[in-house]
């Protein structure tokens, strides 16, 4: 019998400045990603400040990293570890949540595109996880 779904905690970062949703006063949820009321306050001035001509994105962010150096590279790539971490907890939490109400392997597995097997594998914790 799946458990109530809280086995597992979930502590939810700003995908920006990593603070916890304890430390802000408001954190907004995607899909495993998060912003800050702060971050949000840092983009609005960033976008006041921006003419309207100069806001098309297009490939600025491709242009960017193309031309940073190979230290920020680096750096860049290790930035993205704890993101990875979040977005896992934030699936592991989730297929929790899934196992409480009943969800089963196969569905979970089928809606991740990898076997029932598979599923369990990667999300199953304990002896209990059937």
């Amino acid at each position: 019998m799946p458990d109530d779904g809280n086995a597992r905690t979930f502590e939810a970062h700003c995908s920006f400045c990593r603070k916890s949703n304890a430390d802000v006063d408001t954190l907004i949820g995607g899909i495993g990603v998060f912003i800050c009321n702060e971050c949000v306050g840092v983009a609005n001035d960033v976008l006041a400040k921006t003419p309207p001509h100069e806001r098309k994105a297009r490939d600025h962010a491709g242009d960017q990293l193309r031309g940073a150096t190979t230290e920020k590279l680096l750096t860049l790539i290790a930035g993205v570890e704890p993101l990875v971490d979040d977005v896992t907890a934030y699936q592991a939490f989730n297929v929790d949540l899934l196992r409480a109400r009943g969800v089963s392997w196969a569905e979970i597995g089928a809606k991740l595109g990898v076997t029932r097997q598979a599923a369990w594998k990667r999300f199953a914790r304990g002896p209990d996880s059937d």
